[in-house]
């Protein structure tokens, strides 16, 4: 990478998934993603004014200079004449070169989103849906993450601009967001599609997608959602009683007494409401008059 600041390693390092994921533990696979199909429209797409400037103006610069001898005009009134076609170029050109990029990005890269976070409410209520899903923590000291594919989001005003040596690969690009996005504190591994495993997703659309292979000594625990799915609890702590899988913590988020935040709870400490819990809730209910 180009950039000390997308070499710095996380102390912890988290990724959230829906409950429809719950299979991760038995199919042992980790699935890019296309920055084409995020949620964000800026997603790998930099800001190309001042490229498509320069280009435009060299290219006119070659075109006056090839003018045949019986056109007589000096480069400030050619310039002006060639204004109304050149803004035209320049317009066209914003409207489709991003674009193209991102799609271009998409079939050559695959992306897998990460996060420094445990308990954003928004991530947990976004991409864990609605709490229904479950966070799974890697040691970001395994080799999966020790390569130079890994890299850490930056946050920024402006976009990134683009330069004509850049090519797809540039890593400003890939990994520069808008302030907007700052509370996902974003990690992102990206490789290169080729060479890249490819299989059906459990939960897919029949289309073939791009994967590398879990590790189970790179999996630290699970916290599942305050609203997770029971079929889907159920089937991770099944997989999880595996040999290989037994080495990761379990937890439960739950709601802070006070603050508006979520806490994990070791899952074993987990207890389940008494039979008589609703009897006494609304005795409850009735004596505060509600």
């Amino acid at each position: 990478m180009e950039d000390e600041d997308y070499q710095k390693r996380p102390t912890r390092i988290f990724r959230y998934f829906p409950p429809e994921a719950s299979d991760i533990f038995s199919a042992r696979k980790l699935w890019f993603s296309a920055a084409k199909d995020f949620n964000d429209i800026f997603e790998v797409v930099p800001r190309y004014d001042s490229l498509i400037s320069d280009q435009i103006k060299e290219a006119l610069k070659k075109q006056f200079a090839f003018l045949p001898p019986e056109v007589l005009a000096d480069w400030q009134s050619y310039k002006k004449h060639m204004q109304i076609y050149t803004s035209q170029i320049y317009s066209e050109t914003l409207e489709t070169i991003p674009q193209g990029f991102q799609d271009k990005f998409s079939e050559h890269f695959g992306i897998i989103c990460l996060s420094e976070t445990l308990d954003s409410l928004s991530m947990w209520g976004h991409y864990a849906k609605s709490h229904q899903g479950f966070v799974v923590e890697f040691d970001p000291r395994h080799s999966l993450f020790a390569s130079k594919e890994l890299g850490k989001v930056l946050y920024s005003n402006e976009r990134p601009e683009a330069e004509a040596s850049q090519g797809l690969n540039s890593w400003r690009i890939i990994l520069t967001k808008s302030p907007a996005w700052d509370y996902e504190c974003e990690y992102r591994l990206v490789k290169p599609l080729k060479g890249l495993k490819r299989a059906t997703r459990r939960n897919g659309d029949g289309t073939e997608k791009p994967y590398i292979d879990l590790p189970c000594d790179a999996v630290r625990s699970v916290y599942f959602g305050c609203r997770i799915h029971q079929k889907a609890r159920d089937e991770i702590l099944n997989d999880l009683k595996v040999d290989n899988w037994k080495h990761v913590l379990k937890f439960i988020m739950r709601r802070h007494d006070i603050k508006y935040e979520i806490q994990p709870l070791p899952f074993e400490k987990l207890r389940n409401a008494p039979a008589d819990a609703r009897k006494d809730f609304d005795e409850l209910w009735q004596a505060i008059g509600l």
